[in-house]
């Protein structure tokens, strides 16, 4: 796990070795995400502060806990912003791994 105090244009930071999530800053200053929670692939000008704790806590899931949220949330998401308002109702073990992790950002 590389953990980082500040993040820079044009390097790769691997929040956590459990799954598969990486996140990329590019020189534009784009963001470059793969294997997110709401899809395989994303391109984003920026992020907000909300957006980058949701990639954080994601990152800290098993990548099957991973796997599991990203088939529920692509479907119904379209922005980052929107994980917290589409949680299941019902009770699933990466719902409460996610919920846990995100409030320990």
């Amino acid at each position: 796990m590389v953990t980082a105090d500040r993040y820079e244009s044009g390097r790769n930071y691997y929040f956590r070795n459990r799954g598969q999530c990486t996140i990329n800053f590019l020189k534009d200053g784009r963001v470059h995400i793969l294997n997110g929670p709401i899809a395989i692939w994303n391109l984003h000008d920026q992020l907000t502060y909300h957006e980058l704790n949701v990639l954080l806590a994601f990152s800290s899931l098993s990548e099957e806990h991973q796997e599991c949220m990203r088939n529920y949330m692509g479907p119904r998401c379209v922005r980052y912003a929107d994980v917290l308002e589409q949680m299941p109702a019902f009770q699933v073990d990466w719902k409460t791994a996610f919920l846990m992790a995100l409030s320990y950002q």
